[in-house]
């Protein structure tokens, strides 16, 4: 993809639910990928992932079963990516664990780890919900929140359908905001 997706461009996406048309850039997707194979050696799934970096689940080492630990120091991306997170015991990967939180329906706002090649004056969001389906009320209160920041210009949602959802397990919605004072190109 050359060219970063315009606040118009996007909309149309979504309006006309032609999702797969966002992409990552070259860069993105590289890094996208990087952080993908990371989590799949060192986290029992990506769900203990998302519970442990969204949701402050503690970790605990699960012995593996499979060789899925390798020596990451040779791809500079997985190298820079690993300074940020635990490692976990040689042999083992790690596990999300936090008993009282299992089964509670627990939601979060945050900026997308791996947003798509937008300009620069839109920024992405995922609202993570676990235990239930987020519903449209939560949807509307979002964008009521997002609103009342009053940095924004406009905002827009999806919901993947299941053909697109890189993590079915926890219920999300992507949400773009357009920035008022954040020109294309800064």
């Amino acid at each position: 993809m050359d060219s970063k997706l315009s606040w118009n461009d996007l909309k149309s996406i979504i309006e006309e639910r032609k999702l797969e048309k966002l992409k990552r850039s070259s860069e993105q997707e590289r890094i996208y990928q990087a952080s993908i194979l990371f989590i799949k050696r060192h986290f029992k799934s990506i769900y203990d992932f998302i519970l442990y970096s969204k949701f402050d689940y503690e970790l605990e080492p699960f012995k593996i079963t499979k060789e899925s630990q390798k020596d990451d120091s040779l791809n500079p991306e997985i190298s820079k990516i690993s300074q940020t997170f635990p490692m976990p015991p040689e042999g083992y990967c790690w596990k999300s664990v936090n008993p009282e939180k299992h089964n509670c329906q627990t939601s979060r706002l945050v900026l997308n780890d791996f947003p798509y090649y937008f300009e620069e004056n839109i920024e992405h969001w995922v609202y993570w919900k676990l235990g239930s389906t987020i519903t449209e009320s939560e949807i509307n209160n979002t964008i009521n929140s997002f609103s009342q920041d009053k940095k924004y210009l406009e905002i827009s949602f999806w919901i993947n359908p299941p053909h697109l959802k890189s993590l079915p397990d926890i219920d999300h919605v992507h949400f773009v905001c357009l920035c008022k004072n954040k020109p294309v190109g800064t």
